[in-house]
């Protein structure tokens, strides 16, 4: 479903409103738990560089978003930190 369609089916203001507030927090969240297992490719890393992930969330029957998983492109791998390896999978 695409965005125009999904804004229809909730109805007015319920994706901006509750379902995109949600949605941010649990992507800025997720990021800043992570920031310190992710390791980048020396060339891709510097000032220019960003990593894009993908992150599946639903929407449950009450309205609240949950995280599903999130991508983790090839160049952008786990770390291992006081032998422990984190990965950025969570389900």
């Amino acid at each position: 479903m695409f965005y125009a369609e999904f804004r229809t089916v909730l109805g007015a203001g319920v994706l901006e409103s509750h379902l995109l507030p949600q949605a941010k927090h649990i992507v800025v969240d997720t990021l800043l738990a992570a920031r310190l297992t992710l390791e980048v490719e020396p060339q891709l890393s510097g000032a220019g560089a960003f990593n894009v992930y993908g992150f599946d969330l639903m929407v449950d029957a009450q309205l609240n978003v949950k995280l599903v998983e999130v991508w983790v492109p090839g160049h952008a791998r786990a770390r291992e930190i006081n032998g422990a390896c984190f990965e950025l999978k969570f389900v």
